[in-house]
């Protein structure tokens, strides 16, 4: 586990899930520190602009976050950011990091069980996303996650970010399930493939932190746990 910390940040950007919104940040955000300015946007296709996402040429992460940019020029102007993102917002947190570089906007990220590897993501969550009717959906699941050849660029990206940058990657622990009140939960999208190339990675990597969340699958920021320990990581700020 690395000890970077988030010094130097003045504020953080949360980055909803694919099919989510900003909303999906609410209980996580009763758990941060009230002295950092938050800001929270959706997703082309999401939440207010859920009709808003056809003039995109692809529905992936790189052009998520290029449209986020255009739309919020203004962000990480009072200085740097956290980007704070879970599973399609993680890999948008990526690819916002990467535009950003050399510009003093970006102070790290924390990541939320990004689906990093297209083959860890279980085979009947990608049968039911395949199979959705929603055209947004379907463009979703075909341009970030399963038109690739090979395994992608996402690992990639996270080495090439975590040499310059603290990364804290939160990972669930459980398997898919379904709580008494009815919450059902995927289960970790960082299968057993990636989960042994990063744990190389964060070995070269001191910069790059590693976080078993035991009370969640996929859904970290929800968990109790997952929740204690980004609000850990912002009390050192």
């Amino acid at each position: 586990m690395s000890n970077a910390n988030l010094e130097g940040a003045t504020g953080l950007w949360l980055l909803h899930g694919a099919m989510q919104d900003r909303r999906q940040f609410l209980p996580l955000l009763a758990q941060l520190p009230e002295r950092l300015p938050v800001l929270l946007s959706d997703l082309a296709g999401h939440g207010q602009r859920r009709e808003h996402w056809r003039h995109l040429e692809l529905l992936d992460p790189a052009a998520l976050a290029a449209d986020l940019l255009e739309r919020q020029p203004q962000a990480g102007r009072s200085g740097p950011l956290w980007l704070v993102g879970h599973s399609l917002g993680a890999l948008v947190a990526l690819a916002l990091a990467q535009g950003l570089a050399g510009q003093g906007v970006v102070a790290g990220l924390i990541l939320g069980d990004p689906p990093l590897l297209p083959r860890d993501i279980p085979a009947a969550l990608q049968a039911g996303a395949l199979a959705s009717t929603d055209p947004l959906e379907q463009r979703l699941v075909a341009d970030s996650f399963f038109h690739f050849q090979h395994d992608g660029p996402y690992l990639e990206q996270l080495a090439t970010l975590a040499a310059g940058w603290p990364v804290h990657l939160l990972v669930g622990m459980q398997g898919a399930f379904r709580r008494a009140d009815g919450f059902s939960d995927c289960g970790t999208l960082v299968g057993p493939a990636s989960r042994e190339r990063l744990l190389a990675l964060a070995r070269e990597r001191p910069l790059l932190g590693l976080h078993g969340i035991a009370d969640a699958g996929h859904f970290v920021f929800h968990a109790p746990s997952g929740q204690a320990l980004v609000a850990r990581l912002l009390a050192e700020v």
